[in-house]
C-alpha cells in the first residue's frame, strides 16, 4: 500500500516498487526454486584434464563446474579462468579446485544468498533430505530471482 502510494506520488518509480515487492517475495523463494538440477549441469571428477574443462568451457560458454566425488558428493567447484592463467604444467582438475558450500534444496534462497557472500564463494551445491546432491546455484541466479522476481 505505501509502496502504491509512493509510486503514484512520484517518490518511487514502478521498477523500484517492483524490486522492493520482490525483496519482500524473495524470502518465500527456496533453493529448489533457482537450482539447476544436477541431470542439466556439466561436472567433472577431480581427476580429470583440464583440457577437456577449457574445451567444454569454450563450447558451452559457462566458466564455472562443479566437482564431485564419485558417490556424487560435491568437493568443490573449477573456475576456468584459474586454468586458464596457470602457466604451469598440465595438472588435474583437484589443483584447481575451489571450496563449496552445500546448501539445502528447502532452504530459504535468501539465506543463501548471504551464506555465499560471507563466504566469499559463487556456488553452492544443493542437496537433498537425505544430503544427496541434486543441483547446484550460483550466486547470481539467486540475485537475479531477487531482483527479477
Amino acid at each position: 500500500m505505501i509502496t502504491v502510494q509512493s509510486e503514484q506520488s512520484g517518490v518511487l518509480s514502478a521498477t523500484e516498487r517492483a524490486m522492493i515487492h520482490n525483496v519482500v517475495d524473495f524470502t518465500s523463494v527456496k533453493v529448489r526454486d533457482v537450482m539447476v538440477p544436477l541431470e542439466k549441469t556439466v561436472s567433472f571428477n577431480p581427476e580429470d584434464d583440464r583440457n577437456r574443462v577449457l574445451e567444454v568451457s569454450e563450447k558451452s560458454g559457462i566458466d564455472r563446474f562443479p566437482v564431485f566425488g564419485s558417490n556424487s558428493e560435491p568437493l568443490g567447484f573449477i573456475n576456468v579462468y584459474d586454468i586458464l592463467f596457470d602457466a604451469g604444467p598440465p595438472r588435474p582438475l583437484r589443483h584447481y579446485m575451489r571450496r563449496i558450500i552445500t546448501a539445502s534444496e528447502s532452504e530459504a534462497a535468501y539465506r543463501v544468498v548471504r551464506r555465499l557472500r560471507a563466504a566469499r564463494i559463487s556456488l553452492a551445491a544443493v542437496v537433498n533430505a537425505r544430503q544427496r546432491s541434486v543441483g547446484i546455484v550460483a550466486l547470481e541466479d539467486l540475485v537475479r530471482q531477487l531482483v527479477q522476481g
